[in-house]
């Protein structure tokens, strides 16, 4: 059932004077249960939100429905009161929930709280107080994502029909937690007490799919490169280390860059230049960076020329859509696959002569929709925030000029079937493209987040690229004057 929002807000409200009480110094006993109630509230009302959330996306009912649903259940709740609740609890030494409170901080800022990296580097720095360089906690984790991802492969690999699938997919839960066992990781790396590879390899390899990674994968990586100077798997740990960042992140930037100034291994040189130069090319779409250039630039010139020495050493990341064999290629060919994707999808570069299949089998070039504002939309049925946005998208069309805004919907779902079946309900009154799971579009585009939004002018020039609606709405509006 929906979440009751003014529930929601007395909550928050609730942990708001909590926190304030919580200022004073010392802080009482009742004081400190009371920051664990905030923090238990904003967790139970969290769970209700994505809950409610879910069921709507995965209801049976009409777009126009759906999103009257949507707007009654309201936006992702506040978690700032409970986020500084989780801290006061941690300042507390002894208090009989610090580890839970460690372990909020660690699962749940990413994304929603200003603060979030430095929430996530103290509630982990707090458990590897608690737990201490404890391996087995290591071992009971790994033992469980190891059972998790068994019975999660043969739930997706069963025929089963959709409904019995997502029942047991939600029966089976999210994969185990791994913020303890990143304490402990840390504890051993912090007590010096060997197992130097082995936990350095735990943060680079193990923390997959944990929200703000990419500062236990760096540690990792600086890690290896101070204590270990012979290790030997450097093009697999700098793939990992890129992708343990969302956009740009400048110590993981900074750590390509030296690494690649003093490797004596030529194909690691060229691997960390390449992997330099697209985490540069990500940030270069922040609003920030855009407006100078800069990152951008940095990017080209990191690329340029990477593959040097190392031109027909195969890549081991996929470049291109696809097949096994195809979508593998050659260092030369990972070098100007990026220097296209820097020059044709980054903010500042231009859209590119590019061809694409609309729903009813024809083809259509980007260059088709020179002279008008394009907002390219890459999206699918199955996710969420892409469907929600669809209704303010067709505000957005009805009320742009149609001689001068134009925007194009590029769905990644596996089958055509699914696009056609879905905007029978949901009308998308747009031009629309089909290029399917792996596309060549979208790995070429570097796109690996749902939706990912891409507006540029009348002369294709790149304007804005994000994720966020509010941000592209804002753009449109800026380069159309509507």
């Amino acid at each position: 059932m929906p979440i009751d929002v003014p529930q929601r807000a007395s909550v928050i409200v609730l942990a708001t004077a909590i926190v304030a009480l919580g200022a004073c110094e010392p802080a009482s006993e009742a004081q400190v249960d009371d920051d664990w109630r905030a923090v238990q509230a904003y967790i139970d009302v969290d769970t209700r939100w994505h809950a409610e959330m879910d069921r709507i996306v995965r209801s049976d009912e009409s777009g126009d429905a759906k999103a009257v649903a949507r707007e009654a259940l309201g936006g992702h709740p506040d978690i700032t009161a409970a986020v500084a609740a989780a801290r006061a609890i941690v300042a507390v030494p002894d208090h009989a929930l610090l580890a839970e409170a460690a372990e909020f901080l660690v699962d749940h800022p990413y994304g929603l709280s200003a603060t979030a990296e430095d929430d996530i580097a103290l509630g982990a720095e707090t458990l590897a107080r608690v737990v201490g360089p404890d391996w087995s906690v290591v071992e009971q984790y790994q033992q469980a994502v190891e059972v998790w991802y068994s019975k999660h492969e043969e739930i997706i690999s069963a025929e089963l029909e959709r409904d019995e699938r997502t029942a047991r997919l939600d029966a089976l839960g999210r994969r185990p937690a791994v913020a303890r066992a990143v304490g402990a990781v840390l504890a051993v790396l912090d007590t010096e007490q060997g197992e130097v590879i082995r936990a350095a390899e735990f943060l680079i390899k193990d923390t997959m799919g944990m929200a703000g990674r990419g500062q236990f994968v760096l540690r990792g990586a600086q890690t290896l490169a101070t204590e270990v100077p012979d290790y030997e798997n450097w093009p697999e740990t700098l793939r990992t280390l890129d992708e343990g960042r969302f956009g740009g992140n400048e110590g993981i930037d900074a750590f390509f860059e030296e690494f690649a100034a003093r490797a004596s291994d030529p194909l690691a040189r060229a691997t960390a230049l390449y992997y330099l130069a697209a985490g540069l090319a990500r940030a270069a779409n922040a609003p920030a960076e855009s407006e100078t250039g800069d990152a951008r630039q940095r990017a080209l010139a990191a690329a340029d020329g990477l593959s040097r020495g190392v031109e027909d050493e195969p890549f081991g990341d996929p470049i291109r859509g696809g097949n096994a064999e195809t979508a593998y290629g050659t260092f030369a060919d990972a070098e100007a696959a990026l220097v296209y994707r820097i020059e044709h999808a980054t903010v500042g570069g231009t859209l590119p002569e590019l061809t694409g299949t609309t729903l009813d089998g024809s083809e259509e070039n980007l260059m088709d929709y020179a002279g008008k504002v394009v907002l390219v939309d890459f999206w699918a049925t199955w996710c969420g925030p892409c469907v929600a946005a669809l209704p303010q998208l067709r505000e957005l069309v009805e009320e742009q000029p149609a001689d001068r805004f134009a925007l194009l919907a590029i769905s990644v779902d596996e089958t055509l079937e699914e696009v056609l079946d879905f905007q029978t309900d949901e009308p998308m009154p747009w031009a629309n493209w089909h290029v399917g799971e792996g596309s060549a579009i979208a790995r070429t585009w570097d796109v690996r987040a749902y939706p990912t939004y891409m507006l540029a002018n009348e002369d294709g020039v790149i304007l804005a690229r994000t994720s966020s609606l509010d941000a592209i709405l804002s753009a449109v509006e800026d380069a159309t004057g509507v």
